[in-house]
């Protein structure tokens, strides 16, 4: 599955998906921040920092967070071999069929295509959530062209997709 990177929003089904990685004053950021302290899911001071690594926001059709991927830069297999690490949060009562791969291909896709100086090598997702690690989603990332890479030391699945 390839994605246009070069436009800053798409939709799948109902949702509006937006790019808002180079937009440092998007007041989607806010927005998410307060989805992800009210759910639970970080911590005020974790959600502030991961706000500035958000690439894409799913809006429903009433505009509120549905979802969001973000990314960090970090070594993989040792110094200097930079990639972007990356995480995606579907709030529940969202988690349509299909959308975790969309907004992971169009997330990889941007950053694949985005011109910068000094651009990481790929894409890792850590699957921290077991229910990706099930048969039918390794599948999935294989389709939109990740490869297992091996377990962590913490037996988590780690999946790369190459620049």
């Amino acid at each position: 599955m390839t994605v246009a990177s070069d436009i800053h929003y798409s939709f799948y089904q109902e949702y509006q998906l937006i790019n808002i990685f180079d937009d440092p004053d998007s007041p989607l950021r806010g927005r998410v921040t307060d989805l992800w302290i009210e759910t639970g899911v970080l911590p005020r001071a974790d959600a502030v920092t991961r706000a500035n690594q958000i690439v894409l926001v799913a809006l429903d059709d009433g505009k509120r967070v549905a979802g969001v991927s973000t990314v960090y830069i970090d070594d993989f297999r040792g110094p200097g071999d930079s990639y972007y690490f990356y995480r995606l949060f579907i709030a529940p009562g969202h988690r349509v069929y299909g959308m975790m791969k969309f907004m992971t291909a169009m997330t990889r896709d941007f950053l694949r295509d985005r011109v910068c100086r000094h651009r990481p090598n790929g894409v890792v997702i850590i699957t921290e959530n077991p229910k990706l690690m099930r048969t039918g989603i390794k599948r999935e990332f294989r389709r939109i062209d990740f490869k297992y890479a091996g377990k962590n030391s913490k037996g988590l699945d780690i999946w790369v997709s190459e620049f």
